[in-house]
């Protein structure tokens, strides 16, 4: 799993070929072992991720 983390936040690697990568039989079996893994699909995590990365707005500006 250290392996797949950075791929799904960190690259613009499509889930397919995360799976093929890491040397899974299938797509779908990469999804039910990630499923059982994490409590979450990898499209799932991947978004939560990286709605956690966002950088929060800063509203606050000073006009000189």
């Amino acid at each position: 799993m250290a392996l797949t983390y950075p791929r799904l936040t960190e690259s613009e690697l499509s889930i397919e070929q995360i799976a093929d990568k890491l040397q899974f039989s299938s797509a779908s079996h990469f999804f039910q072992h990630f499923r059982q893994w994490t409590g979450l699909t990898p499209h799932k995590f991947r978004n939560q991720k990286v709605k956690e990365n966002l950088p929060t707005a800063n509203y606050t500006t000073t006009y000189l």
